[in-house]
């Protein structure tokens, strides 16, 4: 699996959760990698996982969150960016 586009990467419920562009891809061990993918979102520029979820972040704004890495739902909540990077969330 390439590295190729990846900017940053999480780890939560036994899953890596790697992103970058509009790439999403999970693995548990690190070396096996499947595809995700959150719709109409570019620019993937953040990842974190706490609360029991990932939570990712684009350069436009927009937001998504997976329970497992894998299956990914947009939200709007208030944010705060800074240099398209997650400062705090409100959920």
């Amino acid at each position: 699996y390439s590295s190729d586009g990846f900017s940053g990467i999480a780890y939560g419920a036994g899953k890596f959760v790697a992103m970058g562009g509009r790439k999403i891809a999970t693995s548990t061990d690190g070396v096996t990698w499947s595809d995700a993918s959150l719709s109409n979102v570019n620019d993937l520029s953040s990842i974190v996982y706490g609360g029991d979820k990932f939570v990712i972040g684009a350069a436009d704004g927009k937001l998504g969150t997976s329970p497992d890495g894998s299956s990914w739902s947009q939200i709007t909540t208030p944010v705060f960016f800074s240099n398209a990077n997650i400062l705090g969330i409100i959920l």
